[in-house]
């Protein structure tokens, strides 16, 4: 899983639009994910979700933050991190269950991005998977929101939404 999270990293850290970025929003993988700790490093600026009530809010991460178990057992950085305000993000790097070459996702089912995603009004959004977590089509709910791009160990492609 390394080596596969590594050529997603590779794919996305050449991409004109995070080496342009000046706020990364990232996640903070768990072990089945596509790794992130590369492209947290390399990025200028970067936030993290954390998991407040039923909404994500966005702190500051640096090399020195203190992290802890959040609400769901993902590591996340406590109350001490400054709040980034959604509208300053980016580029946001998307995790996911599952994923369509429409931009289509599944999370784990609490809608947390579907209620994230609406408020990065500047950001461009890339869905990280591996390559057997995109398939040809996804049948979203109404509420769920697409990202603008996929990118797996394969390369990084613009998401195909329908005519």
């Amino acid at each position: 899983m390394a080596a596969r999270s590594a050529k997603v990293a590779a794919h996305v850290l050449a991409w004109p639009e995070f080496q342009g970025a000046r706020r990364v929003l990232a996640y903070l993988a768990t072990p089945s994910e596509v790794q992130t700790a590369d492209l947290l490093r390399a990025a200028f600026r970067v936030c993290v979700p954390v998991v407040v009530g039923a909404d994500l809010v966005l702190r500051e991460l640096g090399p020195e933050t203190p992290l802890h178990r959040g609400a769901l057992g993902i590591r996340e950085p406590g109350a001490a991190a400054a709040v980034v305000p959604p509208e300053e993000v980016d580029l946001a790097l998307v995790p996911g269950v599952a994923f369509d070459w429409a931009g289509h996702r599944i999370g784990r089912g609490g809608g947390y991005y579907d209620r994230l995603l609406p408020r990065l009004s500047r950001a461009t959004t890339c869905g990280l998977a591996f390559r057997e977590q995109v398939v040809t089509a996804l049948d979203p709910a109404p509420w769920d929101v697409a990202v603008g791009y996929i990118c797996t160990e394969d390369g990084l492609a613009a998401a195909q939404q329908p005519s």
